[in-house]
């Protein structure tokens, strides 16, 4: 059995880092700016919305690697949340998709979103 890790097969969990959870925000960020452009008439719409999409996937891939991670090696959450450097980075993990479901939900049902946002504000 390789030190650190529980699994089948011996196989080594690799690492995954907080800050992998940047790559989303950043392609969230984009997809914004591309659809702020978009409803400006400069750009296509359909791309931003293939960005969100897209945003959506590598956070929830980010995401699901990440949980593997953190409950294949004993104490590896614990270690990233200690760790001065890389533990900011696991805000990106909630704030992500605040920011998707703002761009690729509230365009589309209104109303949801509205009512989500009165009753977290209260």
């Amino acid at each position: 059995m390789i030190p650190g890790t529980r699994g089948v097969l011996n196989m080594a969990v690799p690492r995954i880092h907080l800050a992998f959870f940047g790559i989303s925000l950043g392609l969230a960020g984009l997809a914004g700016t591309w659809l702020t452009a978009a409803h400006e008439g400069h750009v296509p719409i359909d791309v931003g919305r293939a960005l969100v999409a897209l945003a959506a996937v590598v956070w929830c891939v980010t995401l699901l690697l990440y949980v593997r991670y953190a409950v294949s090696v004993r104490g590896a959450f614990v270690a990233d949340m200690l760790d001065s450097v890389g533990s900011p980075f696991g805000s990106l993990a909630v704030i992500t998709p605040m920011l998707l479901a703002a761009q690729g939900i509230a365009p589309y049902a209104p109303t949801p979103a509205a009512s989500w946002w009165t009753s977290s504000s209260s």
